[in-house]
């Protein structure tokens, strides 16, 4: 990993991502970019005041934490921008704060946070947990794609020491089944042996510290989400679908369903590239 981009507002959420953006590039030598946006919607003299404040307040953190750090200070839309940085200085790692939840707006309109990890070509982190909470059990996110494999490379540079827990969703019972309770716990019990027996064979294959496997019948945010809460997990690293179309605007696949809810630091390995 050589380039590390952490976005801040200035906010709470935002300085647990820096804090954890700050820890993450003295651990693996990473050069350390900081972007903080400002609205360009405001008026002119109000763009100038708040990118010299944003600057003022970040160059005092950085100096404080005794780390050298390249500071980005811009007017836009974030979801334009990040993205657009992070393309622009090639950063392997995108690391943002959690969403701030907003209610009924966030059933009307996309939030910033998941737009953003949508845009993005690079590795992200959504750091939710405080960055003196390490990193020593982390929930894999497993479902035989390629993708998986690069969650694997994640967890491994970020965490090389962590324990591995591969965890699978099974799918709920098909509505067919569901009127036969016999068709129903045979279906749920073939689905399950096959789960099982796919992470026995991953997690044969994973080198370091590797903990048993788990597979539960659910959706595959919140399996991986309880899973994390079950065998006391501080993390849950997964791999981002490239998609395309109409399946690029919809919510709910696994990663940006997780970035909405789960309260664990959440690692997202992009597409393999080709």
């Amino acid at each position: 990993m050589d380039r590390i981009l952490v976005a801040t507002d200035l906010s709470a959420r935002s300085d647990r991502a820096l804090a954890r953006g700050i820890a993450l590039a003295r651990s693996t030598g990473a050069e350390l970019n900081v972007v903080s946006v400002v609205d360009d919607d405001l008026p002119a003299e109000l763009i100038l005041a708040h990118e010299e404040k944003a600057e003022e307040v970040l160059k005092a953190r950085l100096e404080k934490e005794g780390v050298e750090a390249r500071l980005h200070v811009e007017n836009g839309h974030p979801v334009q921008m990040v993205p657009g940085l992070a393309r622009a200085i090639g950063a392997d790692l995108l690391v943002v704060g959690g969403h701030r939840g907003r209610g009924w707006e966030d059933w009307i309109s996309e939030p910033n946070l998941t737009r953003i990890l949508r845009a993005i070509e690079c590795d992200a982190l959504v750091a939710l947990q405080p960055p003196e909470v390490e990193w020593t059990r982390i929930v894999l996110g497993w479902d035989g794609s390629p993708v998986c494999r690069a969650a694997i490379g994640l967890a491994r540079a970020l965490a090389p020491e962590a324990e591995l827990i591969p965890a699978r969703a099974v799918a709920p019972p098909s509505a067919a089944a569901m009127g036969a309770a016999i068709a129903v716990v045979e279906e749920n019990r073939i689905a399950t042996d096959e789960a099982e027996e796919s992470l026995r064979a991953v997690s044969e294959t994973l080198e370091g510290p590797v903990g048993k496997p788990q597979v539960r019948v659910g959706g595959p945010a919140w399996v991986l989400d309880r899973v994390a809460q079950d065998v006391g997990a501080t993390a849950i690293a997964v791999g981002r679908h490239a998609r395309g179309g109409l399946a690029r605007l919809l919510l709910g696949h696994t990663a940006l369903a997780l970035a909405m809810s789960t309260q664990r630091d959440l690692l997202i390995a992009a597409p393999p590239s080709g």
